[in-house]
Parts: C-alpha cells; sequence; structure tokens
C-alpha cells in the first residue's frame, strides 16, 4: 500500500503547531506570532479558512485517581464551552495535553495503600456522547504507568470528531486506569484542551 502526502502537508503541521504554541503560551516574546490572541489563533495554510480555537488549561492542581473500576469517569479541569459556527455540521480538533507525574513518587502524588502505579486511558466526549473513532474504540491510552523516575512524562492526543452541528457544546476529557482485576493509581498534573471549531 502507498502512501501520498500533498503540498500542504508542511504548512498544515506548521499551522498546528502554531496553534498549540499560542494556545499554551510557548513563543518567547520576540517570536509571538502577531495573531496570537486571548483565545483565538489565526493561520494561514492552504485556503483562507479562520477557526477558532477554545481553550481550558490548567496549571495547578494535579489531581489522582484511584479505582478498581476500569470505567471511564470525568477529569477534572478538563471541560470547555464552545460554540460552533457556520450553518452546516462540521469535524472537530479537539487536542488534550497533560503531564503525568508517578504516583508515590513525591508528597503531592501518593500512593494509597493496596493501590499501584497504572496506565491512564482517556477518552472524549462532546455534549456527553463520544463523537470520534477513537473514543468509541475504547479511548488512548496516554502513559504505560511504568516510568522509573519521579514523571512518566508528558503526552497528549489530538482527537477528529464526526461532524458536529452549529450552536452551543460541551468538551470534557474522561479517564481511566488500566489495570484488570486491581486498585490501580493515575495522577494528572498541569494539562490543557483546546478545541478547534467552526
Amino acid at each position: 500500500m502507498r502512501s501520498h502526502v500533498g503540498s500542504n502537508c508542511p504548512r498544515a503541521i506548521a499551522a498546528t503547531l502554531t496553534v498549540f504554541a499560542c494556545a499554551l503560551g510557548c513563543f518567547p516574546a520576540w517570536a509571538q506570532p502577531s495573531d496570537c490572541g486571548a483565545t483565538t489563533c489565526s493561520t494561514a495554510a492552504g485556503p483562507k479558512t479562520e477557526r477558532m480555537s477554545s481553550i481550558t488549561r490548567n496549571n495547578g492542581d494535579t489531581e489522582c485517581l484511584t479505582t478498581s473500576s476500569s470505567g471511564f469517569v470525568d477529569m477534572p479541569g478538563t471541560v470547555v464551552h464552545f460554540e460552533q459556527g457556520g450553518t452546516i455540521p462540521a469535524s472537530l480538533q479537539v487536542s488534550f495535553i497533560g503531564t503525568w507525574p508517578q504516583p508515590g513518587k513525591n508528597l503531592t502524588t501518593p500512593l494509597p495503600s493496596g493501590s499501584q502505579p497504572a496506565g491512564a486511558a482517556i477518552i472524549l466526549e462532546i455534549d456527553g456522547d463520544r463523537a470520534d473513532i477513537v473514543s468509541n474504540g475504547g479511548g488512548v491510552l496516554v502513559h504505560e504507568g511504568t516510568a522509573s523516575s519521579i514523571s512518566n512524562g508528558t503526552h497528549g492526543f489530538t482527537f477528529v470528531t464526526e461532524p458536529i452541528a452549529p450552536g452551543l457544546h460541551t468538551a470534557q476529557i474522561l479517564w481511566a486506569q488500566d489495570l484488570a482485576n486491581a486498585t490501580g493509581t493515575i495522577c494528572v498534573g498541569a494539562r490543557s484542551l483546546v478545541v478547534r471549531h467552526d
């Protein structure tokens, strides 16, 4: 099977990186693009279209979940309310990124008695429903929970949804631990959720 990549691919990648950098404020002051705003960032990759970015960031509290269930529950600090524009349904790009401290390695991420560090899987819900192929397929494992240092690193994922109708909507990340028949603990630190919509 052959794979063909169009000539717009480098521009699309650059546009995606610009959106993340705008959202996370990663540009040094001298390199800040003129189109970075508080909550929007316009790019000019391909045909001229403008999409909005609705963002939530949590740079403070580390949250841990200890459970013997592998069911998905709401991850705190990952709700984005947004308005889909346009007149017809359109797909969204929803990007989550988070830092994953290892449970039990320091005082802010204690490991409860009888628990063990677990891997974390995430899914995306739009208005309480799974609206993309990855979430419908059981989610994505964003870290495996076996790092030997105090951190499992920073990992994220970009979901591409089914077409979403114009109007007001809510995006939410849910998470679950991946241990079968055992009590696992997962923790997330600084995190952000970016919804690219019309």
